[in-house]
């Protein structure tokens, strides 16, 4: 059973695997979710979710609330995790700024 109550059937050979993997899938989509209710107002919008990232098509005119996208995103209720920020005009063209 995972933090986030799911109950996941798996042999004792993938039982850590399938919990890690479940949790982590669970808390990204949590935080996608706040993500994207903080965009409500804003030309940014969320554009995908690709395993444990989240990609937000992003308007130079939310600059301003970047900080505050990465903020959300970190809080989660397993505490606060790390995050990393990439940029690029597309997505094979992304690189690491933070």
């Amino acid at each position: 059973k995972t933090p986030f109550g799911r109950k996941i059937a798996a042999d004792e050979f993938h039982a850590l695997n399938y919990l890690i993997q479940s949790t982590t899938a669970d808390m990204v989509l949590r935080q996608a979710i706040k993500v994207y209710n903080l965009l409500r107002e804003h030309k940014s919008y969320v554009a995908f979710i690709i395993h444990d990232s989240l990609v937000v098509d992003f308007a130079k005119e939310d600059r301003q609330i970047l900080n505050k996208i990465l903020e959300v995103f970190s809080e989660t209720d397993l505490g606060n995790y790390k995050t990393a920020v990439s940029i690029g005009k597309d997505f094979g063209g992304i690189k690491k700024i933070k």
